[in-house]
């Protein structure tokens, strides 16, 4: 069975040898490793060429013109002849052995993808840089579950037990293919969160690995640590239409719960926070999530506060019915 390891490449020369080499010294040797040229304006392609002299395994696909992460996704994903998809940042890395054992559970489980244990590294040591990588960590921490088999019924709760991130996990070719799975083919960040959505709404079988996959570089003057919050929000709602638009035709029950999840917040684990529904019945106060009733309390108190996942969602001074 072959791997496909799709790298976009968008000037990162300091960081593409350790990237590539990584891949090379992988001890699952059957690969095919497509490096995606962006149109950077330093050395990286110089770089990349000087390593498909050394192996047959790599191909280098041009774009005329710089049309950012999620298009290079896809080209990768259109030119790949493999049995399993792998993407890795061309600023990142993975251990020896990452490819194998995930490889190894695909085939133990038959799922449509593996995930591993990730690790974000701060390349600085300024204090803001390091307190990102923590945070991450702690959002990438996987499920204990050994299997997950996505269905209607717990696809809201599943979406919220997985981190969106396209890096770090194993994917069957076969059932990208089949379902038109592509990232959204515009240059913006949060390219993650609607191809993610995508797959889920396809109902995969989901495995999880303890093993270490991809290192994760923090870098300071990184474009996701640089783009404003607008910004920010701006690209994750064009990467949430893109979703709900291949969604809705499938499943508009599915596309009904996602879009309870249009307000971004760091507040809690998931980069998808809720809309809370308050529904006031005589001396009763309902609040649902996905339009199910979550929270059903009788109003006797003067003051009430609650809270869901430590984020307060309702507190107001309430006087007796």
């Amino acid at each position: 069975m072959k791997i496909s390891v799709i790298i976009p490449i968008f000037n990162v020369e300091k960081y593409l040898s350790k990237c590539i080499e990584s891949v090379l010294s992988q001890t699952y040797k059957n690969l095919e490793i497509i490096l995606i040229d962006d149109c950077g304006n330093d050395n990286s392609i110089k770089i990349a060429q000087k390593y498909i002299q050394q192996d047959s395994r790599i191909k280098i696909i041009h774009h005329s013109s710089n049309k950012g992460l999620a298009p290079a996704r896809n080209t990768g994903l259109e030119n790949s002849s493999g049995n399993y998809i792998f993407f890795l940042d061309s600023d990142d890395y993975i251990d020896k052995n990452t490819l194998e054992k995930l490889y190894i559970k695909a085939k133990e489980t038959d799922a449509d993808f593996v995930i591993g244990e990730s690790t974000a590294f701060p390349e600085t040591d300024d204090e803001e840089t390091k307190k990102r990588a923590l945070k991450l960590n702690e959002y990438l921490k996987s499920p204990t579950q050994a299997i997950i088999q996505v269905t209607k019924e717990n696809f809201a709760e599943t979406i919220l037990k997985i981190p969106v991130v396209s890096w770090g996990k194993l994917f069957k070719a076969e059932f990208i293919k089949k379902n038109k799975l592509l990232f959204i083919n515009e240059n913006v960040i949060h390219e993650d969160d609607g191809f993610f959505l995508k797959f889920m709404s396809c109902l995969p079988k989901i495995a999880f690995s303890q093993e270490q996959t991809v290192m994760y570089r923090i870098r300071p003057l990184s474009i996701t640590a640089t783009q404003d919050k607008k910004k920010k929000k701006q690209n994750f709602e064009l990467s949430l239409k893109d979703a709900l638009n291949y969604i809705s035709p499938r499943s508009p029950y599915l596309a009904k719960i996602i879009r309870y999840h249009t307000h971004y917040s760091d507040s809690i684990k998931s980069k998808f926070s809720f809309l809370f529904k308050k529904i006031h019945l005589k001396n009763y106060l309902k609040i649902k999530i996905f339009g199910l009733t979550v929270f059903k309390i009788k109003i006797t108190e003067i003051k009430k506060s609650i809270y869901l996942l430590g984020v307060c969602i309702y507190k107001r001074e309430i006087k007796n019915a």
